[in-house]
């Protein structure tokens, strides 16, 4: 079992945690976050709980609190679409450009529609550092009053057949 303890300056700070925070190396999350995702498809991955201790090893934090697992990547970036991009690397074993993007704002990302399909929370393959979102989990965050400052922009959608389609997902 993964322990996670802290010190006594940063439980000083715990209160202003948001609902998404880093445990060492992972994501995390806590309070309204955590049961909102719950009823979501978070594709392969999912909530795993875990405990957070006080820094005397013993004394466990009021939660619960879980690692989010990514699980889901989706291949429905469309950059020749998508604006404000940099690219970052090709990919050559597996034959493809790796893109990344900063200062996100609405319709900047296009997806085609097989975003639609499938997790509810997502990566995107050709992108970097950029996590997806279906527009009903973001409409439950938003609903929930997450605790935390999330910085969304909404992507703009396209048809297989390159036509503009009027669903969205935010990201």
């Amino acid at each position: 079992m993964c322990r996670f303890q802290l010190t006594a300056d940063a439980l000083a700070n715990w209160k202003r945690v948001g609902d998404l925070f880093t445990a060492g190396p992972f994501y995390a999350v806590k309070g309204r976050l955590a049961e909102v995702l719950k009823d979501f498809d978070l594709g392969g991955g999912g909530l795993v709980e875990f405990p957070i201790y006080e820094a005397d090893k013993t004394t466990r934090l009021p939660g619960p609190f879980y690692f989010l697992n990514f699980g889901a990547v989706k291949d429905s970036f469309v950059p020749s679409e998508s604006r404000k991009l940099r690219p970052r690397r090709t990919m050559e074993r597996d034959g493809y450009d790796l893109w990344a993007t900063y200062d996100l704002e609405d319709g900047d990302i296009a997806l085609t529609t097989a975003a639609f399909e499938g997790a509810d929370l997502w990566h995107e393959r050709k992108l970097e550092n950029r996590l997806f979102m279906s527009g009903r989990l973001h409409d439950a965050i938003v609903a929930a009053t997450v605790k935390d400052n999330f910085q969304f922009a909404q992507a703009h959608t396209i048809d297989t057949r390159g036509m503009q389609s009027d669903r969205h997902a935010a990201l």
